[in-house]
């Protein structure tokens, strides 16, 4: 139970990490622990990932809005 408690704050930490930009090479645990590394990088990855996913998504509904014509009214 305990070493759950510590996977999953060495998650929280990679996300966190993640948050702050630190890069993956930054890991803590790289050099303690293989498991805590692996719930790091996945904490990491998780959040770095929804983060290039909501930064493409807004660049795609920039594009989009800049592709779609405008209607001009003839009066």
């Amino acid at each position: 139970m305990m070493f759950a408690d510590q996977e999953r704050q060495a998650f929280d930490l990679g996300r966190r990490m993640s948050e702050a930009n630190f890069s993956l090479q930054d890991n803590p645990f790289e050099r303690i622990h293989p498991r805590l590394a692996v719930q790091w990088q996945h904490g990491f990855f998780a959040t770095h990932v929804l983060q290039n996913l909501s930064a493409g998504l807004a660049r795609g509904a920039l594009s989009t809005k800049r592709l779609q014509p405008r209607l001009v009214s003839v009066a």
